[in-house]
């Protein structure tokens, strides 16, 4: 390992929002996103009295620095989160809540202990074992969403190609309206899917959580591997899972079902969006 990693830049992540007063609650988008993927989540929960809103942009996303030094992995993220917490000094307990890589670096930073941390909520957690993630993806190949979706080619052609060009997997990312790769964000986002999502301990991790772990996830969402949500909880009596009829990005009915957890971990009645 090059000494130079000893070295390497600690930086703090960029807070998009920070409101309300009271228990904070810790917000983390997913892979290629940023914060305001819970703009939906914060217009119900500004209206919930007692509670602090906060959303962080992941190490290499939004407005967070994108060291070109870092791996992205699941702990890389974990780091960065728990250095700008600190900075915040927030020492109280807290609840966070997470989607896709989101809920993966939200388990990290229960697992790791470093936080006051009194509960999750993990929104579709891409959680894989061993060959899990090529064998959805060779199972899905075969299904005519396929070609619909961006997340799905991409995967597809970096687990194929993995020095693949930004300008690649631009001519990918392009067919899609919705879908933007720029040149700050391929390195984080193609190490962050290698490094974070195809390399993972999470189900050990999530089996081994001594707080409560609320799951929240589709069940159309053709990337997940729900059985591995069935068999951490039956490990783990703290896990409580929620689906809903939906996919895997945030939209108004993933958003509706996250408020209305929310709300009731935080016994309070929640506003329809």
């Amino acid at each position: 390992m090059n000494i130079f990693y000893f070295f390497r830049p600690k930086p703090k992540l960029f807070v998009a929002f920070d409101e309300g007063q009271g228990e904070p609650t810790i917000f983390i988008h997913g892979i290629a996103s940023d914060s305001s993927c819970w703009d939906l989540v914060r217009q119900v929960l500004k209206e919930v009295n007692g509670r602090r809103a906060i959303g962080l942009d992941l190490l290499g996303f939004g407005n967070s620095p994108k060291p070109k030094s870092s791996m992205y992995s699941l702990e890389d993220h974990a780091k960065a989160i728990e250095r700008t917490i600190k900075k915040m000094k927030l020492n109280g307990p807290c609840t966070i809540v997470g989607h896709s890589l989101g809920g993966l670096v939200a388990i990290q930073l229960a697992s790791r202990q470093k936080l006051n941390i009194k509960q999750l909520f993990v929104c579709a957690p891409p959680i894989y074992l061993n060959e899990d993630l090529k064998l959805s993806v060779s199972k899905y190949e075969r299904t005519t969403r396929a070609k619909n979706n961006v997340y799905f080619s991409l995967y597809k052609a970096i687990a194929r190609r993995p020095n693949m060009s930004l300008k690649a997997a631009r001519l990918i990312a392009n067919r899609f309206s919705d879908f933007y790769l720029s040149e700050a964000t391929w390195v984080p986002f193609k190490r962050s899917l290698t490094n974070s999502i195809n390399d993972q301990s999470t189900f050990n991790e999530l089996a081994n959580l001594n707080l409560k772990v609320t799951i929240i996830y589709g069940r159309l969402d053709v990337f997940l591997v729900p059985i591995h949500y069935k068999q951490a909880a039956e490990l783990n009596k703290n896990i409580q899972l929620t689906t809903f009829n939906g996919g895997h990005t945030l939209s108004k009915k993933f958003s509706q079902v996250v408020v209305e957890e929310l709300t009731t971990s935080f016994r309070k009645k929640p506003k329809h969006l």
